[in-house]
């Protein structure tokens, strides 16, 4: 998956920003129609599997929060330059207990 507990770089070149964003609805809109659940993790690893043969950084989080009945709730989450590619929907608030950096 990555090196543990390091982070991938924030810059991008402006043509990958936009194939990030292009990437990330296309993820988005896909995750709606699949016969299985394509909850934050099973979209963070698709983004992974599609940038790691791109060849380009990112870094996955794996998080966690207390929810209102003060249980515990997980999320993961997907950055590759400063955009939040996937998991965007419920990042902040989450403490991050690991993130593994893809340096190519």
């Amino acid at each position: 998956m990555g090196h543990a507990e390091r982070e991938s770089p924030r810059d991008v070149s402006l043509s990958h920003e936009q194939s990030l964003i292009r990437l990330a609805s296309a993820i988005n809109a896909v995750s709606k129609y699949t016969f299985w659940s394509s909850n934050c993790f099973a979209q963070a690893l698709c983004a992974h599997w599609i940038l790691k043969g791109r060849k380009w950084h990112h870094t996955i989080y794996f998080g966690v929060k207390k929810d209102e009945n003060q249980g515990m709730k997980a999320h993961a989450w997907l950055r590759a330059g400063d955009r939040i590619v996937t998991g965007i929907g419920g990042h902040k608030g989450y403490t991050v207990l690991g993130k593994f950096a893809y340096l190519s």
